[in-house]
């Protein structure tokens, strides 16, 4: 009993050697998927943002009762009050005041817009693709009728890698 008590506690260096193996082993395997995982992480957390960003636009039409454009413009979009509902960023509302939010797709890693189904939106007057919210929650296009389409997104990784996120004419925003 008396050698149990005054025995060393402790790992030996034979123990300490197999479980630094076993880490560089799962480090070996693990390290190259994470390069396969984060594209489609960045893919996702694009369309995340354009889905709460459509989401946004829709919510601040209804609170100010002005129509809220999101309009398309090279490398990203922007969010604004659009007073004259032409779907235009012009006049007033090139104020930062009625301008709710700019994104540049820049900021999300590894993401583009897909060349192959691109955005479907009906272009204003300027070519940008865009859609208004009403104060009614129901979209508009730039001839009046209702809006609506899709933005499709791609990873530059892995251009097979794509989400598109639709929205209907009466408002409703989905990532199928």
């Amino acid at each position: 009993m008396r050698h149990l008590l005054t025995e060393n506690k402790g790992f030996s260096l034979t123990e300490l050697a197999v479980v630094m193996i076993l880490l560089i082993i799962l480090a070996a395997i693990g390290i190259p998927n994470l390069g396969k995982v984060m594209p489609r992480y960045h893919l996702k957390e694009a369309a995340r943002n354009l889905y709460g960003d459509l989401q946004l636009a829709k919510a601040t039409a209804i609170k100010e009762g002005t129509p809220c454009t999101v309009e398309f413009v090279n490398g990203g979009y922007q969010i604004f009050l659009d007073l004259n509902q032409n779907l235009e960023r012009d006049g007033n509302e090139t104020s930062n005041q009625y301008l709710v939010k700019n994104v540049r797709w820049a900021a999300f890693e590894d993401v583009r817009v897909d060349p192959s189904g691109g955005i479907t939106f009906q272009a204003n007057d300027n070519g940008n693709p865009a859609v208004a919210f009403l104060t009614n929650g129901l979209t508009a296009n730039n001839s009046g009728g209702f809006g609506a389409g899709t933005v499709n997104l791609a990873s530059t990784v892995n251009p097979s890698m794509t989400i598109q996120i639709s929205l209907s004419s009466t408002g409703s925003v989905r990532i199928p």
